[in-house]
């Protein structure tokens, strides 16, 4: 509305109010070749009509700006909550072999600022992209219709040779920032890792004298990242400046064209002000395409997570379980995290009720071995089955129920020691959960 409303205040209602030579005189032309009437306001009704258009054109902007930003973030809201919980909900089921490659610090940097883009898209960008291309349009009909309908104003279109000069800018120094965008965001995960591992070692890091080392470390990922982010300002921050300048010289253009072209007074205005009008929706829809440019970033990333592939697939037909009675077999397995194997041809049966231990050095397999009952792995050759079933064969939730996981390192999760010992069976009573902490030897400490 304020597109073409401004321009037609500035260029038609304000002289016809101001100026009493300018009474009579249409608000609004056409071109003859539509064989519409002028539109001519009843004489005396000038200074009415002038007081009350630029309210009501403020009036229509303002609701239609409240309207289509609220309605915009609230489904913006709504699917960045569900992209979250996809996200977070697909690292769940990730295989344990994922997080060595994706580790702790990445992960969470997916799940805050990777997401935090897709909320950009959803709102800044979809609002941009909903009101600015219809502002333009406007603005340019408000130009053209006022160039068509003066003799000599076809010249004038000239004016608009701005718009593919700004389209190109925008172009250029967009992918330019894009490019720096993604290095700082890599150095933004890279300081997240280090730091969650930095908090996750307290003890270790003052034990072995290392505050300095990780200082240090700290210290020179973070200028790297600063480093990435000062090269991408440099780029989105001239984006607007030059933007202004080309628009000055279109508006420069127009002056000069009109002048030649003897173009009166209020058209003249009418036009520089829908050429104004005109530039802003161009300098916006210039950010969005750098808004888009820095969210398929994070969007790529997102979409890495959520397609990654399973190798530790759920049975097409699985087979169940059944009451265990605990006979452990291994069956000519071999194992390799890279091309390296770490079992091999290693076969080992365990009869239900006996126990059993892995002994041998550092890295010789054990934690592997352990780590293919649950099915953390799968094998790379030979299987594993639990009372003559291939693990393969089992749900995963039904075999990860029948196996007790007790590991080197307790974790304890944000909650009750009365709840982090119900994990292990959600429907215990407080009764077993006592009678679990007494088989412990801990009842009287903690509960």
């Amino acid at each position: 509305s304020s597109a073409l409303g401004l321009p037609f205040l500035a260029g038609r209602s304000l002289p016809a109010a101001l100026d009493p030579a300018a009474r009579g005189q249409p608000l609004l032309a056409f071109p003859d070749w539509l064989g519409w009437s002028p539109w001519i306001l009843p004489p005396g009704s000038e200074v009415a009509f002038a007081v009350a258009f630029l309210p009501g054109v403020f009036l229509v902007r303002s609701l239609s700006q409240w309207g289509s930003g609220t309605l915009v973030n609230l489904v913006g809201l709504r699917v960045v909550e569900s992209v979250r919980a996809e996200l977070f909900a697909r690292i769940q089921r990730l295989p344990v072999r994922a997080f060595a490659r994706l580790p702790t610090g990445d992960l969470v940097q997916r799940l805050t600022a990777d997401v935090q883009s897709v909320r950009v898209v959803l709102v800044d960008v979809a609002s941009d992209l909903l009101v600015q291309p219809f502002t333009l349009l406007f603005a340019l009909a408000a130009i053209v219709l006022t160039c068509l309908s003066r003799e000599g104003g076809g010249l004038f279109l000239a004016c608009l040779a701005v718009i593919p000069v700004s389209v190109l800018l925008v172009r250029k120094l967009g992918k330019a920032a894009a490019t720096r965008l993604r290095g700082s965001y890599q150095g933004m995960t890279r300081l997240g890792s280090i730091a969650i591992e930095n908090l996750q070692s307290p003890r270790e890091v003052r034990a072995y004298n290392l505050e300095e080392r990780e200082i240090a470390r700290y210290a020179a990922e973070s200028r790297l990242m600063t480093r990435f982010f000062a090269r991408y300002i440099r780029y989105e921050k001239a984006l607007s400046p030059l933007l202004e300048l080309v628009a000055a010289c279109g508006i420069a253009l127009a002056v000069w064209l009109g002048a030649r072209s003897g173009l009166r007074l209020e058209d003249l205005l009418l036009i520089i002000t829908a050429l104004y009008m005109g530039y802003d929706p161009v300098k916006k829809l210039g950010r969005v395409t750098q808004q888009l440019r820095i969210a398929r970033v994070g969007l790529d990333r997102i979409r890495e997570v959520l397609d990654a592939p399973d190798d530790v697939p759920e049975p097409a037909r699985p087979v169940p379980l059944g009451p265990v009675a605990g006979r452990l077999r291994l069956d000519r397995v071999s194992f390799a995290y890279d091309r390296e194997p770490v079992l091999r041809d290693v076969t080992l049966d365990i009869p239900a009720g006996q126990s059993g231990a892995l002994v041998g050095p550092s890295g010789s397999g054990k934690s592997t071995l352990v780590n293919l009952i649950p099915r953390f792995f799968d094998p790379s050759e030979g299987s594993v089955s639990l009372d003559g079933r291939d693990l393969r064969s089992l749900r995963l939730a039904e075999l990860r129920g029948a196996v007790a996981l007790v590991s080197q390192e307790p974790v304890l999760f944000h909650d009750t020691i009365r709840e982090n010992i119900r994990l292990g069976r959600p429907g215990a009573t407080d009764a077993e959960i006592e009678q679990a902490a007494r088989a412990a030897e801990f009842h009287d400490v903690v509960l």
